[in-house]
């Protein structure tokens, strides 16, 4: 079911012109194990393609519940079953971007092919195929001189939502990059929307810790005349190129529950910190969101601290209780003058801050007032499905990328 709700999602997109596809590359040479009849898509045009697609995904879906009601009780055989169904579709969604590639070469000329290429994008996408979603972007680029605002606009949403997905640094780095090129800058205003969208960019290379992207991306909103112009911007955007990947300021508090909480102690964890206040109806809006990631997560090493103050300390300790927050949570008080707020220069609450295991600043909430962006449960859950992917042994992959990393220092000694 899984399966075909993607599928879904995919026809949606293609037919409402959102969609992210790559586009101009041959599907790879592949050994099928069904009967061409069961995987293949065929269509003259855009609409035929996603109706054949969508056809033949319920058709897989259909054979899979026929299997698992077959089987009854037997959980071996059920799981055989959904696993030929997952081949299945997974085998049939390249078909579809095969076909969708085709398809995009006899339209080269034609508008309709902007369409068909973001649609490609999109598939290339969802079959981790980043190589030929990025010449899906260029062919796209190619034919944006003709394109109207309205479709700019798509394709700018397009090259977004690939960058919020796609965990390739640098396919991320250059979709940012060549989707703000389409912002025009003859104004103040429009310089600032393209500002905004850079740091969209930054924050989701921070979520993937892509440290030197991000340096990337802060020069090129440097080259902006309203940077070059404007002191205070210009320092913003220089504090975010020295913060992301920096190295956090550590404290130590008192929790709730009377355990001391220091930072440091928290090397080798993925840690988010969050500020947050008891009345604060967006805080309360995102606390069951992140109660299902501290359980989902948790025991592979995530880790959550609340930081709290301006509240009666009796009025904490209830919500706490009442809530069921596991994670310590501690005040906010006045050490050496300093409040931690400050320290981190909070501008509102909720405000998230997550670090990464060596205490580097991945990513955080950048302030409206800065034209900055958000980051709520659903940019943080994308963030921690990157980090925590598992390998097919089960393993996080974040332990084999530390091994890899550990075996390559010690060749290099």
């Amino acid at each position: 079911m899984k399966c075909l709700k993607i599928a879904l999602g995919i026809v949606a997109l293609s037919l409402a012109l959102l969609s992210l596809a790559p586009v101009g590359v041959e599907a790879k040479e592949k050994e099928s194990r069904f009967p061409a009849s069961q995987t293949e898509v065929k269509g003259e045009t855009l609409e035929d393609l996603a109706e054949s697609y969508l056809k033949q995904v319920k058709s897989a879906d259909s054979d899979r519940e026929a299997e698992a009601e077959k089987a009854g009780d037997d959980a071996a055989e059920v799981a055989e079953a959904n696993e030929r169904f997952e081949a299945r579709v997974i085998e049939i969604r390249h078909n579809y971007q095969e076909a969708l590639s085709k398809l995009l070469k006899k339209l080269a000329g034609d508008d309709e092919g902007i369409e068909i290429a973001l649609n490609l994008f999109s598939v290339c996408v969802e079959n981790d195929d980043p190589s030929a979603a990025k010449d899906a972007c260029d062919l796209v680029l190619k034919k944006q001189r003709r394109m109207a605002s309205e479709d700019k606009s798509k394709l700018l949403n397009a090259y977004a939502d690939c960058a919020m997905r796609c965990t390739d640094a640098e396919m991320m780095k250059d979709a940012v990059i060549a989707a703000a090129d389409l912002l025009p800058i003859t104004s103040v205003r429009e310089q600032a929307m393209k500002l905004r969208y850079l740091r969209e960019g930054v924050q989701a290379l921070g979520l993937v810790r892509a440290y030197d992207e991000i340096d990337d991306l802060c020069d090129e909103m440097l080259k902006l005349p309203v940077a070059k112009d404007n002191d205070a911007t210009k320092q913003s955007i220089n504090d975010m190129k020295s913060q992301f990947g920096g190295e956090i300021k550590h404290f130590k508090r008192t929790s709730f529950k009377s355990t001391v909480i220091d930072t440091k102690d928290y090397k080798g964890k993925l840690v988010l910190l969050e500020f947050w206040m008891v009345h604060c109806p967006f805080c309360k809006k995102e606390l069951p969101h992140l109660q299902d990631l501290y359980t989902k997560y948790n025991d592979l090493g995530f880790e959550i601290i609340g930081i709290i103050g301006g509240e009666d300390a009796n009025t904490i300790t209830n919500y706490i209780s009442e809530k069921n927050i596991e994670w310590p949570v501690v005040e906010d008080y006045l050490i050496d003058n300093t409040w931690l707020g400050n320290e981190y220069s909070v501008a509102e609450v909720p405000y998230f801050f997550l670090v990464d295991p060596d205490g580097k600043l991945m990513a955080a909430s950048m302030g409206k007032g800065k034209m900055g962006v958000t980051m709520d449960h659903e940019k943080i859950g994308r963030a921690l499905k990157a980090y925590f992917k598992e390998n097919p042994d089960g393993t996080p992959a974040i332990v084999e990328a530390a091994k890899k990393a550990a075996e390559e220092e010690s060749e290099e000694k």
